[in-house]
């Protein structure tokens, strides 16, 4: 059986790939944070 790992070992972007999913996480954080000090303030 073939996992996500992987195919992203086997991807020559899997660099590419594993920093992309790191900014994704970063960023989703971030704007997680914003919207519950906006709802803090109300």
């Amino acid at each position: 059986m073939k996992t996500k790992f992987d195919y992203y070992y086997m991807s020559p972007l899997y660099e590419f790939n594993y920093v992309v999913l790191f900014f994704v996480k970063l960023y989703n954080r971030i704007k997680q944070r914003k919207t519950s000090k906006v709802t803090l303030n109300e």
